[in-house]
């Protein structure tokens, strides 16, 4: 168990120092050589100023006073390359800090943006990615740490060699007065680090119920709702309880560790007054006095710096590992398809079965229907009858459980992940606009469209399903949406939100077009726009959901989901011809008698 818990750090350390070499290996070898020499002058400092000691208490002659400015001047030299050195080390430092970190933020987006819908509603994920998160600068700190536990080493072994051959007792007894602190320090660090994975998920909703405080989409609610006192106390409920282990941890490491860190204090009294002794006896001069102890608060001072390196390296290292944890979590939508969706002839589903990842409860039941090319289908039924899964389901955003989904005949498990989505245009339900420019916020579904006459199709689209906005608009496609990053950006209304949402969907280039829910906070007239837009498109395979039964007309097909299967398809007429289930919603639409 041992070694493999020593092979586990040795990986972790490894690893930084591959990625520091890796990212940039001049600052690497920079803040190598920054770190390791001002070691090394340090003990010559030390030698220097022994023999300044010793020249001035040996008597006035010329040779005495120009050795004395000989080595004053070597004094200066040394201090001088010290200084240059620390500046070198501190610039490198903060440069390479930051294109680490760079490359680490991306990293974990580039993770975070390919993973699986599922992981969105899995709790164990969130926690994963808030410590990968938090925890990027732990790789930065480890190479740091571990440059001064090297630049560390190389000074307690020649100060180390230096007393032994002096007094080998004095290297000894200044080591194992080191060591009692630095296990206490080592054993606390992984329980402080156990204890903040423990609450980490306390401490998510504590960041929740702070973020979300303000958030000009909670404001109205929370002021109506007088919630001030109710989301103050939840807060403090968990502070209180994430601090009061943590301030119970803290004190008695402070105590204990308070304690083991007089030991090398005590030693240094020892081997002080030892040195004293021989200068008495006429042993030693009054320059070696100075070398020796300040050799021996070096090596205690040295000594105590590496384990302090030795406990952070260690405490970064299981920070490390919160990063490599993300990567355990893989996707099961895997990209395997050879084959390049270009045109979509037909969309069939034999009977599908799906329930959500973490749930036994089936969403779809024997779910069967096919779409030919130019169809306009609309997919009707209450809250939670499964409409917005089966689009889902068709953009393989989740796996069916059973049956089959095929576009011209094969599985849709044999096109790549990128053609298949490539063929889809899609507006979600409640999609969300981003905080860029209204140009961006329509060409980001597509970004490799020709750039030629992108602003004049971009401002055609506007003008027929948000020509409010554009107008609206102060420095046109350059408006900046919402004001959160732009004091001068433009806030928009649900309906405007969804307009533009919308114009993002035609936007993008498509040989199938899926609308859910698109009129949801449409006024009549921009409602009246989609409709006979979608009404033109005669050769667009069209799926769409609605609750506004009215719209429904302008389907070939409307097939009528209850509890996670179908249970009606046929056209309006036909359908309201009968005692049918989508008669009776029609109904419950039309109806004035309450």
């Amino acid at each position: 168990m041992k070694f493999e818990k020593i092979k586990e750090f040795g990986g972790n350390v490894g690893y930084c120092l591959r990625l520091s070499w890796q990212t940039s290996p001049l600052y690497t070898f920079l803040r190598i050589v920054s770190t390791v020499v001002p070691s090394m002058l340090a003990v010559v400092l030390s030698y220097i100023g022994k023999d300044v000691l010793d020249v001035l208490t040996s008597g006035d002659s010329q040779l005495q006073r120009q050795r004395f400015v000989l080595l004053l001047g070597m004094m200066w030299i040394v201090n001088i390359s010290l200084v240059i050195m620390r500046n070198i080390s501190q610039y490198v430092q903060v440069v390479q800090a930051d294109i680490l970190n760079a490359k680490l933020s991306q990293k974990i987006m580039e993770k975070t943006l390919g993973m699986d819908l599922e992981y969105f509603d899995n709790s164990e994920y969130y926690d994963a990615l808030i410590l990968a998160t938090q925890n990027v600068h732990a790789i930065m700190e480890t190479i740091w740490h571990i440059l001064q536990m090297l630049a560390t080493i190389v000074t307690v072994f020649i100060v180390l060699i230096i007393l032994c051959l002096q007094n080998w007792l004095y290297g000894v007894i200044s080591l194992v007065a080191s060591v009692p602190a630095a296990m206490a320090s080592i054993w606390y660090t992984k329980a402080l680090y156990d204890l903040d994975v423990e609450q980490i998920n306390n401490e998510r909703k504590k960041a929740y119920i702070q973020a979300i405080t303000p958030e000009k989409n909670y404001a109205v609610n929370l002021r109506l709702y007088d919630a001030t006192s109710f989301l103050m106390k939840k807060y403090k409920d968990l502070w209180k309880l994430t601090f009061t282990k943590r301030k119970t941890a803290l004190r008695t490491r402070g105590i204990l560790t308070g304690m083991l860190n007089c030991l090398p204090e005590i030693s240094m009294i020892i081997i002080a007054l030892d040195i004293g002794k021989k200068i008495f006896l006429n042993r030693m001069t009054i320059g070696a006095y100075s070398l020796y102890t300040g050799l021996v608060g070096q090596l205690c001072g040295n000594f105590y710096s590496l384990t302090t390196s030795l406990v952070s390296v260690y405490d970064n290292q299981l920070k490390i590992q919160s990063i490599w944890k993300l990567d355990g979590f893989h996707n099961r939508i895997l990209d395997e398809g050879e084959e390049e969706l270009k045109d979509i002839q037909n969309i069939e589903f034999r009977d599908v079965c799906f329930s959500y990842p973490g749930t036994d409860v089936l969403v779809l039941k024997n779910i069967c229907f096919s779409v030919e090319k130019g169809e306009h289908i609309a997919l009707v039924g209450v809250n939670g009858s499964g409409k917005s899964t089966i689009i889902k389901l068709l953009l393989r955003f989740y796996e069916p459980d059973f049956g089959q989904i095929a576009i011209n005949g094969r599985n849709i498990c044999e096109y790549t992940l990128q053609s298949l989505r490539k063929a889809f245009s899609v507006y979600f339900q409640e999609e969300p606009n981003y905080c860029f420019s209204l140009r961006e916020n329509i060409t980001i579904s597509d970004t490799e469209q020709p750039s030629d006459d992108l602003d004049e199709r971009v401002c055609e689209l506007l003008k027929r399903f948000a020509p409010d906005v554009l107008k609206k608009a102060p420095r046109g496609l350059d408006t900046q949406l919402m004001r959160s990053l732009s004091s001068d950006g433009m806030e928009l209304s649900g309906g405007q939100h969804q307009k533009v949402a919308l114009v993002r969907s035609f936007y993008r280039r498509h040989t199938c077009l899926v609308l859910d829910e698109p009129s949801a906070s449409l006024d009549p007239e921009a409602e009246y726009r989609l409709f006979a837009a979608l009404k033109k498109e005669a050769m667009t395979t069209t799926i769409f959901t609605s609750h506004r039964l009215a719209n429904t007309r302008l389907a070939d097909r409307i097939i009528i989901i209850e509890h996670g299967e179908i249970v009606e398809t046929g056209t309006h007429q036909d359908l309201l011809g009968k005692d049918s289930r989508y008669k009776q919603l029609f109904e419950y639409q039309n109806t004035r008698d309450f």
